[in-house]
């Protein structure tokens, strides 16, 4: 999987995006600008307000959402969505 990061970066094992910099989207957004993940919803945990939500999407994602958003959506289980994200958002790990 290839992920665009800001910078230079020869090889990349470990990166990390902080889950409330990750917009989730029901349809594939259009974008020239962010990286855009597809994946199915795995798990999904009640958090208050908050739903954090793990998606499957050829690595694993964790993200938080509102949960008015997570629920007036239908993002049970199984359910396909987007993720996008900035290059700037992606953290090298090791």
């Amino acid at each position: 999987m290839n992920l665009k990061v800001s910078g230079a970066v020869d090889h990349v094992g470990l990166v990390a995006v902080q889950p409330e910099k990750i917009t989730v989207e029901l349809s594939c957004p259009n974008v020239t600008n962010a990286n855009v993940l597809k994946g199915r919803v795995t798990e999904s945990v009640d958090l208050g307000p908050f739903v954090m939500a793990t998606v499957e999407a050829g690595l694993l994602l964790k993200v938080v959402m509102a949960k008015n958003f997570f629920i007036e959506n239908g993002l049970e289980d199984g359910r396909v969505v987007w993720f996008k994200f900035q290059f700037n958002t992606v953290k090298i790990i090791e």
